[in-house]
């Protein structure tokens, strides 16, 4: 079975939620997978694959790199492995050679971004650079 993504609406970590997860982080309470300190806005989005349902946060970054803007990606879970929280995925974006433009902070931000910006790219966070694009290309 192929997965499906179902968007669920928009997270705001101030906003009270159940919380009934820990965090990936710090192991205290979480509605997702990052608490109240670690926690980003973003969409809610569900994976379904193999008859399994798993939620996450995706947050949206506005970047600019080699002169292009483009929007990347990243879910909370991820986020909080690879990187202990929004710092740490920060400061790769920035060793990557992207300028942080802003993190999305509401689904009407990123509607009227999506709107100034027609064509933005939306990409995933990679650890590598999209093609054409090496590291020494930004010096």
């Amino acid at each position: 079975m192929n997965p499906t993504a179902t968007i669920h609406g928009w997270y705001v970590p101030d906003k009270c939620y159940p919380r009934e997860n820990r965090c990936v982080v710090c192991d205290r309470q979480s509605t997702f997978h990052l608490c109240a300190r670690h926690a980003i806005p973003g969409m809610v989005v569900e994976v379904e694959n193999d008859s399994k349902a798993y939620k996450y946060v995706v947050s949206n970054w506005l970047v600019e790199r080699a002169g292009r803007l483009r929007l990347i990606t990243m879910n909370d879970l991820a986020m909080g492995q690879l990187f202990g929280g929004y710092e740490g995925f920060e400061r790769q974006l920035q060793e990557q050679g992207y300028q942080v433009r802003a993190l999305i902070e509401t689904f009407e931000e990123l509607v009227a971004l999506k709107h100034q910006n027609p064509g933005l790219a939306v990409i995933l966070w990679s650890p590598n650079l999209p093609k054409g694009e090496d590291q020494d290309s930004t010096r």
